[in-house]
């Protein structure tokens, strides 16, 4: 009862979040099915999975346009837009927090990012990840962010006290 009235019209309870959320369980790319495709090809990279981004690394400089064309051919046969960057890309470097570190061995040779819905994730998604999300990438879902604005007013206060008034 000493509190001050928050039901006052003038205070406002904002609720957001840092980014948009996807649910991507729809589409599920594994690792190991680009394994397979390449190792066909006899390019074997090592693939380490990042939600809505595979790195490729280790791939031989003389196998990278190719790996570029095989991935590109994989995604657009299954209707899922991504864009493949190499380390020769200029694009490339904008992904790097340095511009020097492009030229570091450490750094994946190809990076694949996801622009449609899915993720890249190799376990099953069953019901335990039914609803399984992450970031969104550059989804609609991710870019719009979560926005819900309370305004604390008497009749907001009218309708809370009546509807659990209700329930008693």
């Amino acid at each position: 009862k000493n509190s001050p009235e928050i039901f006052d019209g003038n205070t406002s309870i904002m609720l957001t979040a840092d980014h948009g959320m996807t649910e991507s369980y729809r589409i599920n790319i594994s690792k190991f099915d680009l394994l397979d495709m390449l190792k066909i090809h006899n390019i074997r990279p090592w693939i380490i999975e990042g939600n809505r981004a595979e790195f490729l690394y280790n791939v031989n400089d003389c196998d990278i346009d190719s790996c570029k064309n095989l991935l590109q051919q994989y995604f657009d046969e299954k209707n899922i837009d991504v864009l493949i960057l190499a380390k020769s890309d200029d694009l490339y470097d904008t992904f790097m927090p340095r511009p020097e570190w492009s030229y570091i061995d450490t750094v994946p040779s190809i990076i694949v990012l996801l622009i449609s819905e899915g993720i890249f994730y190799s376990k099953d998604v069953g019901e335990n990840l039914m609803h399984f999300g992450g970031h969104g990438g550059h989804s609609v879902d991710e870019v719009f962010v979560p926005l819900i604005n309370i305004e604390m007013n008497e009749r907001l206060k009218n309708a809370i006290t009546e509807r659990f008034l209700n329930l008693t």
